[in-house]
């Protein structure tokens, strides 16, 4: 959602993408191969690198790549999952399309995230945890995985907002079982669409690979020299969800600016977190020692002490042409979908944040003068 200004239009977020991004695709072109070929082997390997993670298979998307890791887990055909309330509808999209079963949870009213103790709360009853890194800021991973070890659950981390975020020192998609990242539009680095599983486990990274091409045993690059290179078994249904060579091509040149988006960043957050700090009824996103932020999205809270509620905030945001959004409202549980299916928890965090979470604009390219317009815009309201 975007709306003008002196400044023009601030954006909530845009793809930085310029000469870099078509020198690459050129040198894809090179190649001869746009699909299956070598460019997206070395974005897998660049992007492993990047992450410190075992394998990393890339996929068309994060919604299609958390289907296909849950999948992977060979989780039982009637499993339950457990995933929070506070949560993107692709969530459960990729619980639903492998016949799972969702068990919600509520998140912690600070940062967001699903914690241990909620994840304990049902872990007797489930097979598995899918859980999401909030606007880029880690869950608590160690106490989560010793609950998971505990129930013996296995973990999906959905890291689309997560890409370059550190718990301990180490960077998201280590972790857990699989670690799903997107290249949308708006995310750290854009592919235009696509999105990449990491995994400490090889033969879930070989069932991800073999998922998104069909379910074939073997892709068109590495059956080249094969006596018969058009023969390949089915062992398992699959999909076709392959990333082109195109877009690893843009992911190669995104990722060697990463560090400094992620820079830009945290600066413009730093600047927004000093200003709210004075204003009652914006609370900010944490920031604590033991992690990094990226701030993929800037989410305040907008709580009773502000003048404004937070739908009234947005209105005001956006007929100033400040581009803004919400991350997410209606939680998960209470989208139609699930309505329908039966009975859903009552889960009184999530609800809540739905009513009161806004996102406010951030990107690599947002200036300090269009942050502190939107910092006068919000802070003008508590001088009236």
């Amino acid at each position: 959602m975007t709306g003008s200004n002196e400044l023009g239009q601030v954006e909530l977020g845009t793809p930085v993408v310029g000469e870099d991004e078509l020198d690459a695709i050129a040198d894809v072109f090179e190649t001869g191969w746009v699909l299956n070929g070598p460019t997206t082997r070395e974005f897998e390997d660049e992007f492993a690198e990047y992450v410190g993670a075992e394998h990393a298979v890339s996929v068309v998307n994060c919604t299609a790549g958390m289907d296909m890791a849950l999948n992977a887990l060979d989780l039982p055909e009637d499993a339950t999952v457990i995933v929070p309330g506070q949560a993107f509808i692709a969530n459960g999209i990729a619980i639903g399309q492998n016949g799972f079963e969702p068990l919600f949870v509520d998140v912690d009213p600070e940062t967001y995230n699903i914690t241990a103790d909620a994840i304990a709360e049902r872990g007797a009853e489930a097979d598995a945890v899918l859980l999401i890194h909030h606007g880029g800021y880690p869950c608590d991973m160690d106490a989560i995985m010793d609950v998971a070890d505990e129930y013996d659950l296995r973990v999906v981390e959905d890291a689309a907002h997560a890409l370059g975020s550190e718990y301990e020192g180490e960077k998201i998609g280590v972790h857990g079982d699989a670690t799903v990242f997107s290249f949308g539009p708006l995310k750290m680095i854009t592919t235009g669409m696509g999105g990449m599983v990491t995994t400490p486990h090889e033969d879930v990274a070989d069932n991800v690979e073999t998922l998104r091409s069909y379910g074939m045993d073997t892709d068109a690059w590495n059956r080249e020299e094969d006596p018969k290179p058009w023969q390949y078994s089915i062992p398992q249904l699959g999909h076709n969800y392959r990333l082109s060579d195109v877009a690893s091509g843009m992911g190669l040149a995104q990722l060697e600016k990463v560090e400094d988006f992620i820079a830009h960043r945290r600066q413009r957050a730093a600047e927004y977190t000093a200003a709210f700090d004075d204003v009652d009824g914006i609370e900010t996103p944490p920031v604590t020692d033991n992690r990094r932020h990226t701030y993929l999205y800037y989410v305040v809270r907008v709580t009773d002490e502000y003048p404004l509620s937070r739908d009234e905030l947005a209105h005001k945001l956006m007929d100033a042409d400040v581009g803004i959004s919400v991350h997410w409202d209606p939680a998960l549980h209470h989208h139609q979908l699930f309505d329908e299916q039966g009975p859903t928890p009552t889960l009184p965090v999530s609800e809540q944040l739905a009513d009161e979470l806004l996102t406010l604009p951030m990107h690599p390219r947002l200036t300090k003068a269009e942050a502190e317009h939107v910092i006068e815009l919000i802070d003008t309201e508590t001088d009236k």
